[in-house]
This record gives structure tokens, sequence and C-alpha cells, in this order.
């Protein structure tokens, strides 16, 4: 377990953010095989839902990735209070057992991160479920699972 360097909270060993006070946990820089874009490259984010290796119709423009942050993905649920960056609600996000609280997308350094939010039904990459709080780096092509919703990660 690795302490959140603001609450102190108990977190697994390659958590991007802390699981009590929901802050970013300090983390040294993680090798990555895919080298990251030029700095004055902004690229996009879009991911396309696909079943059964065929595209739904469905897609999510993410912003920029010259952005610098975090997006929570889920489902809202404004009478609960759960608000989210991106509601999968409406495309069928209660029906594919998608979290209200799933996983978080961050951009940071020209990278693209997702990492599981504790959900109940996983987040997969490239078919590899990812641990509650952990996190993998997305390039492009790769499959982003969220439980039962298959998207195709487009980086542009």
């Amino acid at each position: 377990m690795t302490p959140c360097p603001s609450c102190q909270a108990g977190n697994p060993a390659g958590s991007f953010f802390c699981m009590a006070c929901s802050l970013p946990m300090e983390m040294a820089p993680v090798a990555v095989a895919v080298a990251p874009p030029a700095p004055s490259a902004a690229r996009g984010v879009r991911l396309v839902a696909v079943e059964n290796l065929q595209e739904t119709g469905f897609a999510l423009a993410l912003p920029d990735t010259a952005y610098a942050g975090t997006l929570l993905v889920g489902r809202a649920d404004l009478a609960g209070g759960t608000v989210v960056d991106v509601d999968l609600a409406a495309a069928g996000g209660r029906e594919r057992r998608v979290s209200r609280r799933h996983a978080r997308l961050t951009y940071a350094q020209g990278l693209v991160t997702v990492a599981d939010w504790e959900s109940a039904h996983g987040t997969w990459v490239n078919k590899q479920r990812l641990a509650a709080g952990a996190g993998a780096v997305l390039a492009d092509g790769d499959e982003l699972r969220l439980a039962d919703f298959v998207f195709r990660v487009e980086l542009r």
C-alpha cells in the first residue's frame, strides 16, 4: 500500500489517484514504450464504440490532449449527486453496466492514461483488466472496455 501525499490513506501500488480523497498520487515516472508527441503537436482523443468488431455509430470526441487534467467517465445520476465529465448514460451505459464513477482519463505530458475508479464491473485495456486505482497508457488503436462498453481508442 502506498500512502496518499495529501490524506495519508493507503492505496494500491501504482494508483494514479487516492481512493479516499480523489487527489492525484505523486508517482515516479513510468517507462513507456510509446514515444510522446512533440510538445507542439496537439492531439485529440476519440473513443469509437465497437460491437462484434464493427463500429456502432456512437463515438465520443474528448478534449484535446493539449489540455492537462483529468476527466471522470461514468453515468451521471443527478438525483444521487453523481456528476461526471463524460456521461455514458444516454448511450446505454446503464445497460452495459458502466458504474456511475467508472474510470478516469488523464492527459499529462502528451500522454493519455486511463485508471479504473473502483468500478463494479471493471476496466480493461487490450483485454487486460486494470486493478482498482491502477492505470495504463492508451495508444492509438487500443481497445478500452468499460464494463460491457467497448471502445477503440483513436489518437489524432
